[in-house]
């Protein structure tokens, strides 16, 4: 299965298109309160090793554009909160992800949906002790019907042998009953090998898909560009860095209260420092109207105050 089909396939079950498809700031992306919670230490290894290692996520979030929470946070994150969790740990600046418009009640579906379909999939050391559990126990139901059958076959000999050695009369009855029982047991071993031989090309198609999927990404990161070098407050002009602002969604108003804030500590006596800049967003003889925590934050993420 390749990248499209394994995608269309995802869409097809969500029975819902995406947005868009591609990477987006760590910082934009919101976790809700019920998804913050203990992830397992063995879990939490895994996705620190495999984001260290590929610098994002091998596995892209399910995210829906939100407006419920900061000013930088633009999305909220559906599936795969984990990962968002670690990212952000560990200072992870972009995460793959497909962006949907869901509301709440397809967003709680697409959560368990995809649980189903990928989450399920994910082969822990948890899920295939799981996997490998199930499989001796149905393993187990066939050797126990076998002893029963064979435990029936003895009823029936001593059936046959008492009617030899006392004369009684036939029981007729009783063995149509008990050659009843061994038929219907013999079909539930076979019902029960046919769901274990399912289980195996289940186990193996999953492999196959997750190796498929790991390639795809790691080859989509490889093909990353590297994140482009900040931008100098000092030396660039005021379009330059009105357009690195709108790059990152700062909205005109606020772009222009930057701005504002920029110019005034470049005036002859005055020094632009970050610690300035950072008085003009609090009450005060400092304060530029408009000039938010919000978009002092930004500021820092994408450029630069060097001498």
């Amino acid at each position: 299965m390749n990248e499209s089909e394994r995608r269309d396939r995802i869409i097809k079950y969500l029975e819902i298109k995406p947005i868009s498809h591609g990477q987006i700031y760590t910082f934009q992306i919101a976790i809700p309160e019920s998804e913050v919670g203990e992830i397992p230490p063995q879990r939490r290894e895994d996705l620190r090793r495999s984001l260290t290692e590929q610098g994002s996520n091998l596995i892209p979030l399910i995210v829906r554009r939100t407006e419920a929470y900061s000013e930088l946070e633009e999305y909220e994150v559906v599936y795969g909160a984990d990962w968002c969790i670690v990212a952000k740990e560990l200072d992870i600046e972009k995460l793959w992800v497909w962006v949907f418009d869901l509301t709440d009640e397809q967003a709680a579906a697409a959560k368990i949906q995809m649980e189903q379909l990928v989450g399920s999939t994910v082969l822990t050391p948890a899920v295939i002790s799981s996997i490998s559990d199930n499989t001796e126990q149905k393993k187990s139901l066939p050797q126990q019907l076998e002893i029963s059958v064979q435990e029936k076959e003895v009823s029936l000999a001593e059936v046959n042998v008492t009617k030899q050695e006392d004369a009684v009369p036939d029981n007729t009855d009783q063995i149509k009953c008990l050659l009843q029982q061994v038929e219907k047991s013999f079909q539930e071993v076979e019902a029960i090998n046919r769901n274990i031989e399912q289980v195996s090309e289940s186990v193996k198609d999953i492999k196959k898909v997750l190796i498929e999927q790991k390639e795809t990404i790691r080859r989509a990161i490889d093909k990353t560009p590297p994140p482009p070098q900040k931008l100098n407050l000092l030396l660039a002009e005021d379009q330059e860095i009105d357009n690195v602002l709108q790059l990152v969604g700062v909205k005109d108003k606020e772009r222009k209260a930057a701005l504002t804030a920029i110019k005034k500590w470049k005036q002859p006596g005055k020094k632009l420092t970050w610690e300035n800049l950072k008085k003009s967003t609090k009450s005060g003889s400092d304060k530029i109207a408009g000039f938010a925590k919000a978009t002092y934050e930004k500021l820092e993420q994408i450029v630069d105050i060097t001498d």
